[in-house]
């Protein structure tokens, strides 16, 4: 059962808050803030390596039309940008409490290809740095959770820029009052 516990974004205005539902399971620290921060980590991150590293491969190997189609559109750039847009027009601020999560994404993805690899679609890798074969697999393996890690660390960081910029908005509306 879905509780409001009643915690907003701290904006003081009903009409853009964001209330914070948790489930009533024991698991009281995974709240959607939590989800939203890794999901702008996240995001990002994935569209840096899509169209930094997947789509020259693409190209160099003859297959643009896989990275160029209107659903990698939508999974590697619209939902970024949305993304993006909600966490600058909101006072949303990232909290380093998704760490945890953050590490856990990469990794339980990683188990759901290697799942999807050996069953449904043999032989098939979603990104040729998953493959296992190599002896650089380890070394991809361990830079996607750093890079998830890094990826949060820089969504922290724009969130300090944030609520400084935040602060002194607030600060120059009391003086003029």
């Amino acid at each position: 059962m879905a509780l409001v516990d009643g915690d907003d974004d701290g904006t003081g205005n009903p009409f853009i808050s964001r209330r914070r539902v948790m489930r009533d399971s024991g698991l009281h620290w995974i709240d959607l803030e939590l989800l939203l921060d890794v999901c702008l980590a996240a995001s990002l991150l994935i569209c840096v390596v899509v169209w930094t590293i997947l789509y020259p491969y693409a190209v160099k190997t003859g297959h643009p039309e896989k990275i160029l189609n209107g659903v990698s559109y939508c999974q590697h750039g619209v939902n970024v940008l949305l993304l993006q847009l909600d966490f600058l027009a909101t006072r949303h601020l990232v909290s380093k409490d998704a760490l945890p999560l953050i590490m856990g994404w990469p990794s339980v993805y990683a188990v759901f290809a290697w799942i999807v690899h050996g069953t449904v679609a043999k032989g098939f890798w979603p990104y040729p740095f998953l493959e296992v074969n190599t002896p650089w697999a380890p070394l991809w393996y361990g830079g996607l959770l750093a890079a998830h890690i890094m990826a949060l660390i820089l969504v922290m960081l724009l969130s300090k820029v944030k609520q400084k910029k935040q602060r002194a908005v607030t600060l120059t509306d009391q003086v003029e009052i």
